[in-house]
């Protein structure tokens, strides 16, 4: 005979449910943590009691918790709160679990897998342990977009909610603040997005970065700049020696005008180069403005956006064949 045994009270379950059950909004719904065999109790025993109480959701640590309780016969939404490798995908799916989304490299390549997958992502709310940072607005908002993962819940872990010293207490209603502040901007966010009837692409957008390309451009906190690839195709041209040369030379031009003042002066002997010939020849007019546009680029301009009321200044330049305007701040 074994020295020690637990004894479980179902009546004392089923009445701890109920006072639970009862201290929640009518929309929301007890979803039972029985990870680590339910905290020593039995997972697929006391998982399979409150199934036949009405409780339709559970909570694991770990992939084999989950497949256990449905070879044991739990129904409804099993949510594996641990890391899952991608390569059990498969399982996921065939056992019908949900699972825990921590950061967005891991979403991305869970979505990657041929698998149709259920999942819920973590939010990091002050804890900096697991889970998307609550200001990954934008990332967050990319993995709803995600083409085999179906999103069914957003959640954090409020690590101290049950204490009632004064530090726990400021620091349980940060993360809570924290956290409606994130489902606040999603919200609002989705709102948009269905009012103007757009659609996402996961694989053409860039989101949760603090800089990167977008659009050809380089964008950052300091503002839109140039990208140095195109930069360097124009200025590692050696001398043109056809219209074709020109024409290309003339939209790569273009790609960039916005980083070049008076653009429209600057490159008229460029663009006279266009004009069809039998006989083309690179002239000293166009190989100086040519020049001029390289030497342009060794600063070029930096696009920002303007802050609230703050002086603008309107710069007018014109001639006989062309007009160029900015807008700058002194």
């Amino acid at each position: 005979m074994d020295r020690s045994w637990i004894e479980l009270n179902i009546e004392n379950l089923k009445h701890n449910v109920k006072i639970l059950t009862e201290a929640m909004p009518p929309e929301c719904e007890l979803m039972a943590v029985v990870k680590a065999q339910a905290y020593g109790h039995g997972a697929c025993k006391i998982s399979t009691i409150l199934n036949k109480m009405g409780i339709k959701a559970f909570a694991v640590a770990t992939i084999e918790e989950g497949i256990q309780l449905r070879k044991n016969g739990v129904c409804g939404e099993i949510l594996i709160l641990g890391y899952t490798s991608v390569k059990r995908a498969s399982d996921l799916e065939k056992f019908d679990l949900i699972q825990t989304l921590t950061d967005f490299e891991y979403a991305k390549d869970l979505n990657s897998q041929d698998a149709a997958l259920k999942a819920h992502i973590k939010i990091d709310t002050g804890m900096h342990r697991l889970g998307f940072s609550c200001k990954e607005v934008m990332a967050v908002e990319k993995v709803f977009e995600m083409k085999n993962l179906k999103i069914c819940g957003i959640y954090t872990h409020l690590c101290c909610a049950d204490s009632m010293l004064p530090d726990d207490i400021a620091f349980t209603r940060i993360q809570i603040d924290n956290f409606y502040r994130l489902i606040d901007d999603l919200k609002e966010t989705f709102d948009n997005l269905r009012v103007y009837e757009m659609m996402l692409n996961p694989a053409k957008c860039v989101f949760g970065v603090p800089a990167g390309k977008l659009l050809g451009f380089l964008v950052s906190n300091r503002g839109i700049e140039a990208n140095p690839e195109k930069i360097k195709a124009i200025t590692s041209l050696a001398k043109l020696t056809c219209i074709n040369d020109v024409q290309c030379l003339a939209g790569r031009i273009a790609a960039l005008s916005r980083f070049i003042s008076r653009l429209g002066e600057k490159a008229i002997p460029l663009y006279q180069m266009l004009k069809k010939t039998d006989d083309f020849v690179w002239s000293d007019a166009a190989n100086a403005a040519f020049e001029e546009l390289k030497r342009q680029f060794i600063e070029p301009l930096v696009l920002a956006a303007p802050v609230d009321h703050e002086p603008l200044l309107l710069y007018v330049a014109a001639n006989a064949r062309a007009v160029s305007v900015a807008i700058v701040v002194e």
